[in-house]
């Protein structure tokens, strides 16, 4: 998106929303925080935020429509189906299919499949305590997608160095601490 967009953008909340004031300052911050969303994709998340929002967006309001409104279907199973999906599989292909099931399965759900173990799964005698992990382990799954989902490219990308940084600092740290003893 560039700064005209995101200044049209600003312009669209302040018709929906009259309290809401854009400024140049607004507009630069918006623009920083949106300039990788498609402009036509940010229009439609807001109108979609008009719709059901009685209060104007933030940043990150926006930027969730837009995950919402981008986001494939398959990754918005809710945690009951998610856990339905996978116990239909495991009685589907068994214990020893384990590759099939797992082709077979949305990757969101394969993955805490595989998380949990498939073949556990498989030999489990608590239903009920599996199935409450299980969604609790998707649940959480869910949530970390979708702030993946919402963080700008180059704010990962950011995130990402400093975590290298340190971790480097810890390795640094370790290696003093054993040439100390």
């Amino acid at each position: 998106m560039t700064r005209a967009e995101t200044a049209e953008l600003l312009t669209l909340i302040a018709a929906a929303w009259p309290r809401f004031e854009p400024d140049d300052a607004r507009v630069v911050l918006w623009d920083e925080l949106l300039s990788d969303i498609e402009f036509r994709v940010a229009k439609v998340a807001l109108k979609k935020l008009m719709i059901l929002n009685t209060f104007p967006p933030s940043v990150a309001e926006l930027r969730q429509a837009v995950a919402e409104v981008t986001r494939p279907a398959d990754s918005r199973i809710p945690a009951p189906e998610a856990w339905g999906l996978a116990i239909k599989a495991i009685h589907e292909y068994g214990y020893y299919r384990e590759a099939e099931a797992m082709k077979n399965l949305p990757e969101s759900v394969a993955q805490v499949v595989r998380w949990m173990g498939y073949q556990q799964l498989c030999l489990s005698e608590n239903t009920d305590v599996i199935r409450g992990q299980f969604m609790r382990m998707y649940e959480t799954q869910q949530k970390r997608e979708t702030e993946q989902a919402v963080l700008p490219p180059g704010l990962k990308q950011d995130i990402a160095r400093l975590a290298e940084g340190v971790k480097m600092e810890q390795r640094q740290k370790n290696k003093l601490a054993v040439r100390k003893c």
